[in-house]
């Protein structure tokens, strides 16, 4: 169980209120406190003024004539004396502090041999002992008049301040939460690849400052990017006119060896494909504008590209709705996943679709090859990581996981990799139905 609320409104809206019954109590108690004590010495000044005047008037009253004095405080309703009669005690001794401090200062008036008893009530009565005439009576006030009941208007007045406080909190805390929420939420759309538009510079000096300076990293971060893609775009466009010179030379070229003429041509084209895989990085697909896709369509696309070169592999496609998705991003997602099964996996590959309860879909790229270990699954989902065996490979990047993990932020969805029993390797990427639209309403 929880105690500490997890939310900002939670802990401020508990910090106010505690202080503020903290405050309150210290109060109760002080004014309790400095309340008693005066309280106290008044009412014994009072009480022994009666005492004595009774005490006076036994004293000089003939022995046959107290009795009748006595039935006038029978009905009283401030005082009551009776003659002490052998039995138990009347009540308790005093034990809140306002009695004990009344007992002492009706003491210090009539003598130390005055004692002081509390009969439980209702109501409440206060009993103390008087010496006259040579004999020993009871004589009774009520005690509601000295020790005072619960202060319920103290305590309502505690619970309206709590609730002033709480209704205080909640409305300074929901004028920083919405433009910290909107902060997270630009944040979480940087996370994917996105970018947010610029957040108001409004508010607070301090949350104003937080997002001018948020303002000025995404811009940046945009300006690096399509930095990153404008130079991409010219480097490949700069190596790849060279390179189709190059191979048009090596096959107008009949004096050469046909083998060496085939390396060199396989050469070339590995280079224009390492080359496409940068740029496929560089661009996630998010210049696309977000359309219905038809997935099984899509899946049957790519296994008959693996069927054409001779790769044993299957389709289980389930009737499904199309996903709101950018098709040519999608479709580099799913084309890199069969390649990767197809060079680093072994036959047969599999792919299976299936739709999720929310409407979105599930594809699964399976393999029967060796599989990853378990401690290198997150690594190869990182840019330009390949596995040990692999980096012998020179037509590899190690961006293929990569660039289908940076689709599927971009569609809101999630890759995962796992390995299979018997062997083999599982690529799960999930999509939502409508991912692609929501990525570009934040944009």
């Amino acid at each position: 169980m929880r105690i500490v609320p997890r939310s900002l409104l939670g802990r401020t809206a508990s910090v106010l209120v505690l202080a503020l019954i903290a405050i309150q109590l210290v109060n109760l108690v002080a004014f309790r406190l400095y309340q008693s004590g005066p309280t106290a010495l008044q009412l014994a000044v009072l009480a022994t003024h009666h005492l004595k005047a009774v005490a006076a008037a036994l004293d000089t009253l003939p022995a046959d004539q107290r009795g009748a004095y006595l039935e006038h405080f029978r009905d009283n309703a401030v005082v009551h004396v009776e003659r002490a009669r052998p039995g138990p005690l009347p009540g308790h001794p005093p034990l809140g502090p306002a009695l004990v401090m009344f007992e002492r200062n009706l003491r210090e008036q009539l003598g130390p041999e005055t004692r002081l008893y509390v009969a439980e009530g209702p109501p409440r009565v206060l009993w103390v002992t008087l010496v006259a005439g040579g004999d020993t009576y009871w004589v009774s006030f009520a005690g509601t008049r000295i020790e005072r009941g619960v202060p319920w208007r103290w305590i309502v007045l505690i619970a309206a301040s709590a609730a002033v406080a709480f209704l205080s909190s909640v409305w300074l805390v929901k004028r920083i939460n919405r433009p910290l929420e909107a902060l997270a939420a630009a944040a979480a759309a940087i996370v994917r690849g996105e970018h947010p538009q610029p957040l108001p510079e409004t508010g607070p000096e301090e949350l104003a400052s937080l997002s001018r300076s948020f303002n000025r990293m995404s811009a940046h971060l945009a300006e690096a990017e399509r930095d990153r893609t404008l130079m991409l775009a010219g480097v490949s466009h700069d190596i790849r006119t060279p390179l189709a010179r190059l191979r048009l030379g090596i096959e107008m070229n009949p004096s050469a060896d046909a083998d060496m003429r085939e390396g060199m041509v396989q050469d070339v084209e590995d280079i224009d494909r390492i080359i496409g895989q940068f740029l496929d990085y560089a661009r996630d697909g998010t210049e696309e504008s977000p359309r219905p896709v038809d997935l099984v369509q899509l899946a049957e696309e790519g296994v008959a590209k693996l069927e054409r070169r001779g790769i044993a592999t299957t389709l289980n496609a389930e009737s499904a709705r199309p996903v709101i998705a950018r098709p040519l991003a999608l479709k580099r997602a799913l084309d890199n996943l069969l390649e990767n099964a197809a060079r680093h996996g072994a036959a047969p590959v599999s792919v299976d679709l299936a739709q999720t309860p929310d409407g979105g879909a599930t594809m699964y790229v399976r393999d029967r090859g060796k599989g990853i270990p378990e401690g290198e699954i997150d690594r190869l989902l990182r840019p330009f990581t390949r596995r040990d065996e692999a980096r012998g490979n020179s037509t590899g990047t190690g961006l293929g996981l990569a660039i289908v993990a940076r689709i599927a932020r971009a569609h809101g969805g999630t890759l995962k990799l796992s390995n299979r029993e018997g062997g083999g390797l599982e690529a799960r990427l999930d999509l939502p139905w409508d991912g692609a639209r929501q990525s570009g309403e934040n944009r």
